[in-house]
């Protein structure tokens, strides 16, 4: 591998080191964890290659038919691209929740978290997309960071050189422009910039351009318009000043440690109806998805 070298672009930073698909050790691993908020989810880790998708929908029904939505949990370095491409459409169409997240670390010889190339697409296919924090380590004290790396990365998808070394130019040509255009297909669907489509296809297969837990929330986004406009329209939500009381409501409660505390200007009863609002709002919310949810993998299973 060669030594990586890091330089600024305007939005992303640029790791340069050799990567390539027949590089990547062993395949992924797709298994039940609770990873987020004490919620079971599928845990995907490593390389992404045939037959991960399959995997992937088998733990999403019984996740789903435990009574939980789905949330898929990322740490790869990417891998088979038509895979990936699969898993991720089956995301969108259960709009389930994808989520990443670095460590902070003090121990030297931790792996940082990733979630690069193909793994790319798995994590913009989300309805919602976590990506809480990006990897750091520290010194022995904790107070100081030693360094420090976002987990998502992107570049342009390319053929196995074992096969594209034995195509003709046009044959290569005609193969990569079908890749090309199902990428950039998919990644219009789930609200992927044109920008950050744009840089992912200059970025060479052999680098990786880093976007950051700050830049993914300002340019990306945590959730796809089409997923909030439908769950207000089924569940209702608050208005923006009573979203704003309950923001302090919760500050409150949480900076006093008092279940009960509460702004000196609201007043109770409001509080109480706020509160029960957002519950009853949640309720309907998680009902509806995880109904979809049951509904498409059933669907799946029938035409299988």
């Amino acid at each position: 591998m060669k030594k990586a070298k890091l330089k600024s672009i305007n939005l992303i930073i640029l790791l340069t080191f050799a990567f390539n698909l027949t590089k990547h050790s062993g395949a992924a691993e797709v298994k039940q964890q609770t990873v987020f908020k004490n919620a079971p989810a599928i845990r995907l880790t490593g390389t992404i290659v045939k037959g991960d998708y399959e995997r992937v929908r088998r733990v999403a029904k019984n996740i789903t038919d435990g009574g939980s939505q789905v949330i898929v949990s990322l740490n790869s370095p990417g891998g088979d691209f038509e895979e990936a491409l699969r898993i991720a459409e089956l995301l969108r169409e259960l709009n389930a929740q994808t989520y990443i997240s670095g460590i902070l670390a003090r121990d030297m010889s931790a792996p940082f978290e990733k979630c690069y190339s193909a793994c790319f697409l798995i994590h913009a296919s989300g309805a919602i997309r976590h990506y809480t924090l990006d990897n750091m380590r520290f010194d022995p004290s904790g107070n100081r960071v030693l360094a420090e790396e976002p987990v998502l990365g992107i570049h342009r998808p390319f053929l196995n050189p074992e096969v594209n070394r034995k195509l003709s130019a046009s044959e290569s040509r005609s193969r990569y422009e079908a890749i090309e255009e199902s990428a950039r297909k998919f990644l219009a669907q789930v609200s992927v910039p044109q920008g950050i489509v744009d840089t992912m296809f200059r970025t060479s297969s052999n680098e990786i351009s880093l976007i950051s837990s700050s830049d993914f929330e300002m340019k990306i986004g945590q959730s796809q318009p089409y997923y909030q406009e439908w769950l207000k329209s089924r569940c209702g939500k608050l208005e923006n000043k009573e979203l704003d009381d309950l923001v302090r409501v919760e500050t409150a409660r949480i900076s006093t440690n008092n279940a009960a505390a509460q702004p000196a200007d609201l007043s109770e009863g409001y509080v109480k109806y706020i509160l029960e609002k957002q519950e009853k709002s949640d309720e309907c919310a998680s009902k509806a998805v995880l109904e979809h949810q049951r509904s498409v993998l059933r669907s799946i299973r029938k035409m299988g």
